[in-house]
């Protein structure tokens, strides 16, 4: 049997490769960007069952939208626990240190 090569794709992140598991398909990435922590530089996710057509664009749309997050400082792969000792109560103790109103 003829062994699948995995397609790769040039992103404004690093080069993302492509590969097919069953009906789903693949990604993963190193990304190039030095803010991010060097531990949370590896992205593998899953797309699901789409077509092969548009997967270069869905690709590219998920990278955006999970560095976007990441920016944001909001770990997108953890569990809420960890959310909330990263991201909120560090949020709402400097609203307060500035007499801003919390929600």
């Amino acid at each position: 049997m003829k062994r699948k090569t995995n397609r790769e794709i040039a992103t404004a992140h690093g080069i993302a490769q492509i590969f097919k598991r069953g009906d789903n398909w693949n990604y993963t990435i190193t990304l190039d960007i030095k803010k991010i922590p060097t531990d949370k530089r590896r992205i593998r996710r899953t797309l699901g069952y789409i077509s092969a057509d548009c997967v270069e664009e869905k690709v590219k749309l998920d990278i955006a939208k999970h560095i976007k997050k990441l920016k944001k400082g909001i770990y997108t792969a953890t569990n809420p626990i960890k959310y909330i000792q990263t991201t909120y109560i560090p949020n709402i103790q400097e609203l307060t240190a500035k007499n801003k109103p919390t929600k």
